[in-house]
This record gives C-alpha cells, structure tokens and sequence, in this order.
C-alpha cells in the first residue's frame, strides 16, 4: 500500500469515527406520532438479539445483547423515552462467543446461551439473575413451552438444556445428537405432551 493511500485509508478511518461519535451524541429528535431517534446507542458493539418490554418502574425499555472483539460482553439496557442506556455485563467469560438466539419469556424474563453458559437477566431488578455451564457451545434456538419452561438447543452437537423460572430446576441433556458435522438448530418447538422438536438444520460440507 502506498503512502497517499495509507493516509487516505487513515483520515476515513478518523472521520467515520468522528462521525459514529458525534452521532450517538446527538440530541434526540422528535419524528412525530410518539417515535423519537436517540442516535447511535453505542458505536463499538455489534447488536445480537433485540426485545422491547417494561423494568421494574414499568418504564418502556429496550434490552439489546452487545458483541465486540471480546465476545457476547453486555446486556445494554435502553429507557425509550429518553434514550438513557446502562451496560450489564455477563456474569461469565464471553470467551469470544455471542448469543445467537435469545428468548424474552412470558414472565418477562430475557434468555440467552452461549459460549457453553445459560443465562436469565431480569428486566424488573435490572439484574443477571442465573447464570450456568452447560455443555457446548452456543444456541441455535430456544423456545418456551406451556409450562414456562425454557428450552434451548445448542451448536454443534445438539445440546438441550431446560430451565423452570419457577422452580428454578436448571437440566442439562448433554448432546442428544452428536454427530462427526456439525448442527444449526434454528426451529425448537414443544408439544403439550411434553416432548421437544428441533430442526438439526445445514451440515458442515
């Protein structure tokens, strides 16, 4: 690379950065009919997974997994009506792994598993409130069944685990399909009788 080059590839460097900064400073702006534009929320992360849902003073929130360099680091909390956001840090090692699916349960709970960890963040405590190992590695799915239990299934060899936010009953099946290529379960369903389906997805070719 030339010097002209490396200099120009340097100054729109600096100016993207100028502006990815001045943008998230930027005053919220009213669009009208109750929708506002708080910028930029943060930008050095990448977004893995978004829910709108309401805190403990029933204010209206968005809950947003953050990824950088580290892995999966954050939760970032944002208040919808002033754009305010705090950063929750996991409560386990990223180890440079992300969510890649995340589920808001209907007792307003906010799920998520990677890098081999399980884990419930409570929008109402603004809080991580379990938190646990599990075999690898990351969710390719997760749904909730009737009773409330939440199900998530797992690259690369199918993992399932199960966790009651009542009982606070946390399973883990070990790979229940393990296979010599590796799996991505995006579609997990369950049936009132009590059984879990899951599309094992493309194969490593």
């Amino acid at each position: 690379m030339t010097h002209a080059h490396a200099t120009r590839h340097g100054l729109t460097g600096i100016l993207l950065a100028l502006v990815l900064s001045s943008s998230a400073l930027a005053a919220t702006e009213d669009l009208g009919n109750g929708f506002l534009h708080h910028g930029v929320a943060t930008p050095v992360s990448n977004h893995r997974g978004t829910v709108a849902t309401v805190d403990g003073e029933s204010d209206n929130v968005l809950l947003v997994w953050l990824f950088d360099h580290r892995g999966g680091y954050a939760l970032l909390a944002i208040d919808a009506a002033t754009g305010d956001s705090v950063e929750y840090p996991v409560p386990f090692p990223p180890g440079g792994d992300c969510p890649y699916a995340s589920i808001l349960s209907s007792n307003n709970k906010y799920y998520t598993h990677f890098n081999s960890y399980f884990c419930e963040f409570d929008p109402a405590t603004r809080a991580f409130t379990f938190f646990e190992k599990t075999t690898p590695q990351m969710a390719m799915g997760m749904t909730e069944d009737d009773n409330g239990i939440i199900w998530s299934v797992t690259y690369p060899n199918s993992g399932v685990v199960s966790f009651n936010p009542e009982t606070r009953e946390f399973t883990d099946y070990g790979a229940v399909y393990d296979q010599n290529w590796k799996q991505y379960q995006r579609y997990v369903a369950a049936d009132d009788a009590g059984w879990i389906y899951f599309g094992i997805g493309s194969t490593a070719s």
